[in-house]
């Protein structure tokens, strides 16, 4: 793999990541224009977490692993843009 590719990788892995914990520990996007539309702000960290996992395991593991944890991330971020929460009795 191409040192390029290897940087890319790496770079997207920590960008997704640190917005991945951020959510996750705020409980809000940490992406500005993606606050408004994502209803579940837990679930997409979590996605995003999955998805920079991904980024980091294209270099070590396989193939198969690595899509399947793609794949993974992209459903949990896609779920977090469908999903309502639960009321909160207010």
């Amino acid at each position: 793999m191409p040192t390029f590719y290897i940087l890319l990788s790496v770079v997207i892995a920590l960008l997704l990541g640190s917005a991945g914990v951020m959510t996750a520990v705020t409980g809000r996007v940490a992406i500005p224009w993606l606050r408004g539309s994502v209803r579940e702000p837990m679930v997409w960290g979590a996605g995003a977490l999955v998805l920079a996992l991904a980024a980091a395991a294209v270099r070590f593991a396989g193939f198969g692993v690595s899509m399947a944890l793609t794949v993974t991330g992209l459903l949990l971020v896609c779920l977090s843009y469908v999903l309502r929460g639960a009321p909160s009795g207010r």
